[in-house]
Order: structure tokens, then C-alpha cells, then sequence
């Protein structure tokens, strides 16, 4: 069984702009779609690679948008029943605690945070309101972390930056998207390894000159604080799962990483 926990769509009338624009941004550092950017191209992905589940982590990247995301989000999650689906809040946002009870009450079990998108820094203060959100609520948070092409000279989510968030919301699940950083890999084995932080492997296979310091992460880090990701459509979920098959460890750490550690996140 597999579980892919960290995937991206868009409403079908707004798939085509929205594929379009980002892989001009993606482009830069070689990426290009896997999907034409719907619910029905990650199901079709899916039923190719052999992935039973996956979590659509939807961003809202203004204030303004964030009602439309979360509706989106709760139409997600009612409608396929292969798919999860992630809120999104923005710190300027309105109504904050009304949104998150919107999509509690949809069965939703966490948002996301993209701070390279809203250019905000991840341990800024301004963003605590939404982890004492997510406290209250019982939420997770997934944040991308590490370098992204939108902000290819500045990275807004470090390790540093994470490990700040946690020790100061100690009750927060919190994931670090991308192994913890793209492009920060010994930062994570120092400051992020063995710390009660889940870490997802999106975007691993897509540069095999990181493979021998991630599976230096995957060797560090708690196997239960593992899940597997794609970041469908910017990889393929094959080459995605292949990093993890590839990996020198155990058989039940593989699992772990593929179902059972997702799982127990949605119960």
C-alpha cells in the first residue's frame, strides 16, 4: 500500500493557467508537470504508479484566495475517495479560526504552508497565531521548507527557522516538506535529526547527487516520522517511490514510510 502525502491540484477551470505558470517558474531548475494539473490527472498518476492513497496540500498565496482554497479543499475531500485533502490559511487573512472549523468540520486533518509564496518568513511571529490554530484544533502543518524557484535567492523556511517553531510550539505536529530543506540537508541532520518533527521525502529521487545525504536523514531520523511524497506533478511518483525502495534500509521502515505512518496521521 502507498500513500503519497504531498501532491498538488487545481479546479479544473483553473488548472491550465495555474500548470502554465508555474512551470515557467519550475523550469529553472529543470522541472516540468507530470499531470495537466486536475484531480483527475494525480488519480490517473496514481492508478499508473500504484498509489492508493494521496493528500492534496492546496496553498493559499493571498488572503484574499484563502476562502476559495479551503472550498476547494472540502469539495476534494468529498468527492474522490482516493484523495485527502490539506486547507491552507494566510496570516492576513480573515476569520482565521471560522476557516479552520470550515474545514474541521469537513473532516480535513491539516493545512499548508508555502512561505516562499507569501513571502514570509517561517519563524516571523506573524504566523503564530495560525500554530496555535493548529494546536487548538488538533491540525498538523506541512510547510515547505528549503529552496524553491520562486525565491531562488532567498529561502523563508530553514531548519533553523523550523527548529525555532518547535521549541517554541512543542505541541505542534509540524512536517518539513522536502526532507526538511531542499538545499539544506547537513543543517537538517544537525538541527532537525532525532527531534519530533516529521519529515516527508518529496522531491528525493528528483536530484540523485543528494541521495547519500538524505539517506544519512533517513539513517538519523525516527522511522515513524517518515512519509513518502512525490510532489506530484513537479516529480513522478515512480521516481519518488524509487528513492525510497532504493534506500538501505529496513523492509518495515519502507512501509512505514509508505502507509502506515500517513495513516495514523489521518485517523
Amino acid at each position: 500500500m502507498i500513500f503519497d502525502f504531498h501532491t498538488h491540484c487545481f479546479p479544473d477551470a483553473l488548472a491550465p493557467h495555474a500548470i502554465a505558470h508555474l512551470a515557467e517558474i519550475s523550469k529553472k531548475c529543470g522541472l516540468s508537470p507530470t499531470t495537466d494539473g486536475t484531480a483527475r490527472g494525480v488519480i490517473d498518476q496514481m492508478h499508473a504508479h500504484g498509489v492508493d492513497k494521496s493528500l492534496i496540500c492546496n496553498v493559499a498565496t493571498n488572503a484574499h484566495q484563502m476562502p476559495k482554497v479551503n472550498a476547494f479543499a472540502c469539495t476534494l475531500a468529498r468527492e474522490h475517495d482516493e484523495l485527502y485533502a490539506l486547507g491552507s490559511l494566510h496570516p492576513l487573512g480573515e476569520d482565521l479560526e471560522g476557516q479552520m472549523q470550515m474545514l474541521q468540520s469537513t473532516g480535513i486533518k491539516g493545512i499548508k504552508l508555502h512561505p516562499d509564496y507569501i513571502r514570509v518568513e517561517f519563524d516571523d511571529p506573524i504566523l503564530h497565531p495560525i500554530f496555535e490554530l493548529c494546536v487548538a484544533h488538533g491540525m498538523f502543518l506541512i510547510t515547505h521548507a528549503g529552496y524553491d524557484p520562486n525565491s531562488p535567492d532567498h529561502m523563508h523556511c530553514r531548519p533553523e527557522q523550523i527548529k525555532t517553531v518547535m521549541d517554541n510550539f512543542p505541541d505542534l505536529v509540524l512536517i518539513a516538506a522536502h526532507m526538511g530543506g531542499i538545499g539544506c540537508e547537513q543543517d537538517v541532520l544537525d538541527l532537525l535529526c532525532g527531534k519530533q518533527v516529521y519529515l516527508d521525502t518529496s522531491h528525493s529521487g528528483s536530484y540523485p547527487y543528494r541521495h547519500p545525504m538524505l539517506h544519512k536523514i533517513l539513517d538519523k531520523h525516527d522511522p515513524a516520522l517518515i512519509l513518502y511524497g512525490s510532489d506530484c506533478p513537479w516529480s513522478g511518483q515512480q521516481r519518488e517511490q524509487n528513492f525510497v525502495k532504493q534506500a538501505p534500509i529496513s523492509d518495515q521502515y519502507k512501509e512505514d514510510i509508505f502507509w502506515n505512518n500517513a495513516m495514523r496521521l489521518m485517523q
